[in-house]
């Protein structure tokens, strides 16, 4: 997943459509965008048309995951996180070693 990060008080939906090029680029399976400010109408719209990104096989085969996810500074602070394919397997398996190891 790539990262941007935008501390402009108003936000463009070109700052979408550029992280979208620069996955593409990249061939990257996903994107995020940190903002201080609450991102636009415009920019969901833009962030829904990069579509979903879903493994082909294995454990998470049936889930799907935004491509294009857009987070605030304070969403973060409050604890949410980007939707990942593997966030699950990783805390499965810490539930795991922990609980073996007691």
């Amino acid at each position: 997943m790539l990262i941007s990060v935008k501390s402009d008080k108003k936000l463009k939906a070109s700052y979408i459509r550029d992280l979208i090029g620069t996955m593409e680029n990249n061939k990257a399976d996903m994107a995020g965008l940190i903002s201080y400010a609450e991102p636009t109408k415009e920019m969901l719209f833009e962030a829904s048309k990069a579509g979903y990104f879903k493994l082909n096989n294995g454990l998470f085969a049936d889930f799907k995951f935004p491509r294009v996810q857009i987070l605030t500074a304070e969403q973060i602070l409050k604890g949410e996180k980007f939707a990942l394919p593997y966030e699950r397997l990783y805390r499965e398996k810490i539930t795991q070693d922990t609980f073996f190891k007691s």
